[in-house]
């Protein structure tokens, strides 16, 4: 456990070198943080949306969008926006509850069953970009170490244990990495137009084959005209739905 620690100890300040920089919004923020406490909720969802559009790696655009669209009743986009909040910005406690108060409305849970809680912010304590940004960090971090290590004839010993430690960054942050893309949708989208009725074909002449209620995920797999096809994952369930219906993450 103090190893696990330690290793994390040194992810922090290469995750906050490697992520990539959070775009600074417009001064229309200000305007759309006034409609939202003067209780113009629709009007705060437009700006809102307007600024996430122009700064999308920015979670609090989100994040307040999804506050916006959760006091209008939009459950299903109020989850979109916060899932995009938590993905660019996993370990903020404000996001992380928002999310989890708006998934239990629509009958689902943050953190899956029996897994617990301390468990769970520890594997979401980086997001995907920061973790790729630690892996390819210190990858390249290795590699100049280890070659020093090759040309020197005599290398300090801190040299060495450079290089053991920047080794054992890329391996951790690698195989964090690829954990979590495998356990998440390559392509995920949220329902968001109340019951999702999933078809057997992309049009309405063919017949439901499953629903989805508001706020869920699912995979997209396809696209064809105003048409996606959508994978239900644990039912095993593949259909084809409208993609107004979907928002796509």
């Amino acid at each position: 456990m103090k190893k696990l620690l330690f290793f994390l100890f040194l992810l922090l300040p290469a995750a906050a070198f490697a992520a990539p920089p959070v775009p600074q919004p417009s001064g229309d923020k200000a305007r759309a943080d006034a409609l939202y406490r003067g209780g113009k909720f629709d009007e705060a969802i437009g700006a809102y949306l307007k600024l996430a559009a122009e700064n999308p790696r920015n979670p609090w655009l989100h994040y307040n969008l999804g506050n916006a669209y959760y006091k209008t009743g939009k459950l299903g986009r109020a989850v979109a926006s916060y899932r995009r909040a938590w993905k660019l910005l996993p370990r903020n406690g404000d996001i992380r509850y928002n999310l989890s108060l708006a998934l239990r409305r629509s009958g689902q849970t943050l953190v899956p069953p029996g897994v617990p809680e301390a468990l769970h912010e520890t594997y979401y304590l980086f997001s995907a970009a920061e973790l790729a940004g630690i892996f390819w960090l210190a990858l390249w971090l290795g590699c100049l170490s280890g070659m020093a290590l090759i040309f020197l004839r005599e290398p300090p010993a801190w040299l060495r244990k450079s290089a053991g430690v920047f080794a054992a960054l890329a391996l951790l942050g690698g195989a964090w990495l690829l954990l979590r893309l495998s356990s998440e949708y390559s392509n995920e989208g949220i329902a968001v137009d109340g019951i999702l009725e999933v078809r057997g074909g992309p049009g309405d002449n063919f017949g439901t084959a499953a629903t989805v209620p508001e706020g869920h995920s699912v995979e997209i797999i396809d696209s064809k005209e105003d048409w996606y096809e959508v994978a239900i994952r644990g039912e095993g369930l593949k259909g084809w739905v409208r993609k107004n219906s979907v928002e796509r993450l």
